[in-house]
C-alpha cells in the first residue's frame, strides 16, 4: 500500500515523521467522506489562478497562513498580499488578499514590465536597468480600504543581493520640492555622505534617513515601512523596529505603486537588481504588527519547501 500516506491523510510516510503535526489528517478528508474545510478566503485565491493550479502541500500552506492572518487580527489590515515564490510564475502575479470581500471583483494582477526573471519558489528577480513590477495599486483611490494618511505600510522580502546602490524596492513620489512620497529604500548610497543610508516615506515630503557606515549589509530579509500616526513613521527589518523618524503626514501620492523601482512622477527608474519572495500593503495594525506578517510567512516558507 505504498499510496496509503497520500490519499489517506497521512503525510508520515512521505515526510519520515516529520510533518506529522502539521499535514496528518489534512489530506484524508480530499479523498473520503470526511471533508477538510479551506478557508474561503484561500479558495477565492485558488479560483483566480490559472492552470495548472498549486500542489496540495502549496494549498494546505497557503490555507495555513490565511488562517493565521486571520487569527492573529492581521487579514482585515492587509490590501494587498503577493507570494512571489510561487510554483508557477503565473500565481505570484496574483494577491492573496481582495480587501473588497472574496465575492468582489478581484484585484488587478500584477504586470510584469521588462521580463523580470521569475524563479519557481522563490520569486522574481530584477535586471537592476529596466525590469519591474506594477503592482496596479494606487492608495491615493478605492483600490486603499485599509491604507490610510496616517496608517499605512510597505513591505519587501528580499531574498537576493543588490548590485544598485541607488535601487529602490518599491514606491514613488509625486511633485518637486518637495515631493510627497510613498516609498522604501533599502540602504542606498549617499555621494554627499560617502555613505549607505535607509530612507523611507509614507505619505510625506520629509525623507525619512538612517545614515549607516561604508557598509551596505544587510539587504536581505524583510523590510517594512509603516506611518505610526500623523507624526511618525517606522522602519523595520524581520519584524524588529530598526527606528523610528518626525515626519508629519502630508497627502496620499496619487500613484501606481512599483515593486523593484520607483515611479518618479510617472517615469520609472532606480531598477533593483534583487530578488522578491514577497511583497505587501496594508495599515498600521499593531505595534507587533510586522513581526507577526515576517513569523507567519517564515512558517509558511518552511511548509512550502522554501527558504528565506
Amino acid at each position: 500500500m505504498p499510496e496509503k500516506g497520500l490519499f489517506n491523510g497521512n503525510f508520515k510516510g512521505l515526510g519520515s515523521g516529520l510533518n506529522e503535526g502539521t499535514y496528518y489528517g489534512v489530506n484524508k478528508g480530499l479523498y473520503s467522506n470526511n471533508s477538510y474545510n479551506f478557508q474561503q478566503e484561500t479558495m477565492a485565491w485558488y479560483n483566480q489562478l490559472t492552470l495548472p493550479k498549486p500542489s496540495m502541500t502549496y494549498l494546505l500552506s497557503v490555507d495555513y497562513l490565511i488562517k493565521q492572518f486571520k487569527s492573529t487580527g492581521i487579514w482585515p489590515f492587509l490590501d494587498r498580499f503577493w507570494i512571489f515564490a510561487t510554483e508557477q510564475q503565473a500565481h505570484a502575479r496574483v494577491s492573496i488578499v481582495n480587501p473588497k470581500g472574496i465575492n468582489s471583483t478581484w484585484p488587478s494582477n500584477i504586470t510584469e514590465q521588462s521580463s523580470p526573471s521569475w524563479a519557481r519558489l522563490r520569486g522574481y528577480t530584477g535586471n537592476g536597468s529596466s525590469s519591474y513590477l506594477l503592482s496596479n495599486y494606487n492608495p491615493s483611490t478605492s483600490d486603499a480600504v485599509s491604507y490610510k494618511l496616517n496608517s499605512g505600510s510597505l513591505g519587501v522580502y528580499l531574498i537576493g543581493t543588490e548590485s544598485d546602490i541607488y535601487a529602490t524596492p518599491m514606491g514613488g513620489y509625486i511633485g518637486t520640492s518637495p515631493s510627497n512620497y510613498i516609498r522604501l529604500c533599502t540602504p542606498v548610497w549617499s555621494p554627499g555622505l560617502g555613505k549607505y543610508y535607509y530612507a523611507w516615506n509614507i505619505n510625506d515630503s520629509t525623507q525619512s534617513s538612517l545614515v549607516l557606515s561604508t557598509s551596505q549589509s544587510p539587504v536581505t530579509g524583510l523590510f517594512s515601512a509603516t506611518r505610526i500616526n500623523s507624526s511618525t513613521t517606522a522602519l523595520y527589518r524581520n519584524g524588529n523596529l530598526i527606528t523610528t523618524y518626525s515626519a508629519n503626514s502630508s497627502s496620499i501620492p496619487n500613484l501606481n505603486i512599483p515593486i523593484m523601482a520607483v515611479n518618479d512622477n510617472g517615469t520609472f527608474t532606480a531598477f533593483s537588481s534583487n530578488t522578491y519572495a514577497m511583497a505587501y500593503i496594508c495599515s498600521a495594525s499593531s505595534a507587533a504588527g510586522a513581526l507577526l506578517i515576517y513569523n507567519i510567512f517564515q512558517t509558511f516558507a518552511m511548509q512550502s519547501r522554501f527558504y528565506v
